[in-house]
């Protein structure tokens, strides 16, 4: 990571700290290493801090850490959601988010001043456009009632994947 920052061609206006999960997660991000990436975070003149998390690995502990270390950060607390229909998130998705769990987390993070950013999926299989439309709608409007912003993953279809074989065979 030092290498990288210190070799970057220009100036880097946000630094997303990510994993393929969440960096909150202990099992992927120990706590030691977690504290010495944001460290070495804080020693670079980046004015945004953004991290990738699972609402269950949120925690006061780290929520401090980053407060302490990086004080002088915008931070940005990124989440999963896709989708606050709860058939759609335990039937199609299989995310089984607790919703007023998941929204205690964003107060959580808010109360530090950090910023919370929602991912929201769009074109969830199995459903016809018009539903799909509104399910985004509907999710894009409770996370801004939520005062989160908005990041749209609209699906993609690739080769290779049981969508596009749903998409094949007109199921998708």
């Amino acid at each position: 990571m030092k290498k990288i920052l210190d070799h970057a061609d220009s100036q880097i206006e946000c630094l997303l700290l990510c994993t393929n999960g969440s960096f909150f997660d202990e099992s992927q991000i120990p706590l030691m290493l977690f504290k010495s990436i944001i460290t070495l975070a804080s020693k670079y003149n980046i004015p945004t801090i953004e991290f990738e998390a699972h609402y269950l690995d949120v925690s006061s502990e780290k929520l401090n850490m980053i407060q302490e270390i990086l004080c002088d950060k915008h931070i940005l607390i990124e989440m999963g959601l896709e989708s606050v229909n709860p058939l759609y998130q335990d039937n199609i998705i299989m995310k089984n988010i607790d919703l007023p769990a998941y929204e205690q987390t964003i107060n959580l993070i808010q109360q530090y001043g950090f910023e919370v950013e929602v991912n929201i999926m769009v074109g969830l299989p199995f459903l016809n456009h018009k539903e799909q439309i509104e399910d985004a709608h509907n999710t894009i409007i409770w996370a801004f009632a939520h005062q989160c912003k908005v990041v749209l993953f609209p699906i993609n279809i690739k080769p290779y994947t049981v969508l596009m074989q749903m998409y094949r065979k007109g199921l998708y």
